[in-house]
């Protein structure tokens, strides 16, 4: 069990330094931010606060949403020749996952006051099943493809970000099952069972895509 530990903590060395020094530079430009809102009298310390924290919590999403799939193409290498078997490097390297964003909703259960506790909760379960689905679809195939892979994610990604809300102005009828999908998550109208368990659905096919795309996939150990 420990020597495992010590591998995972090793294949994942790069991949959390990387993360340190995203946050190091968001933290960095945030700050300077902070300073420069402080003149105005009407933003509090409270509220400065929940802008840095937002924005490291923002930044840590964002970053892994492009970045993340990169260490994955060379993690998983590096973890088959240290001699562990797919699943204890699968299991390892999603409680690392698990973990990362742990760390980052209580940052937000300190500092970010206007959102509940529940959207928070909700927010990061469901932030762990896009992570799963990244993984499993683009990060799994960067494995077997190549850098094609990550090109074609990049695209779709941008597509997804940029395109898809003007659609939604441009075709109102288009924006529409959006909108809906978005209210049923935020508003606490709508039965909070039903919510929280068709999350875990999406994290659990999430996790089910990821090792199906995972345990079989060839690997250049020469990388």
């Amino acid at each position: 069990m420990s020597r495992d530990i010590k591998a995972i903590l090793h294949i994942k060395k790069y991949n959390e330094l990387f993360n340190l020094f995203m946050i190091a530079i968001i933290i960095a430009a945030m700050l300077i931010m902070c300073l420069v809102f402080s003149t105005n009298t009407s933003f509090d310390t409270e509220g400065l606060s929940m802008i840095l924290a937002g924005g490291i919590i923002g930044g840590y999403v964002g970053t892994s949403m492009f970045f993340k799939i990169f260490f994955i193409a060379d993690e998983v290498p590096r973890g088959l020749t240290f001699g562990m078997t797919r699943k204890k490097l699968f299991v390892g390297c999603r409680i690392v996952d698990m973990l990362e964003i742990l760390f980052f909703t209580l940052v937000a259960f300190a500092f970010i006051k206007v959102i509940g506790v529940s959207m928070i909760l909700k927010v990061a379960v469901a932030l762990y099943g896009v992570y799963m689905w990244v993984e499993g679809l683009a990060g799994n195939s960067v494995v077997r493809y190549g850098k094609i892979a990550y090109w074609v994610y990049y695209f779709v990604f941008l597509f997804a970000v940029i395109a898809l809300p003007r659609l939604g102005y441009f075709i109102p009828s288009f924006g529409t099952p959006l909108a809906l999908a978005w209210d049923f998550f935020i508003n606490p109208f709508f039965n909070q069972g039903i919510v929280w368990t068709s999350i875990l659905v999406f994290d659990l096919l999430g996790l089910i895509v990821n090792w199906l795309t995972f345990r079989k996939i060839p690997v250049n150990y020469a990388s």
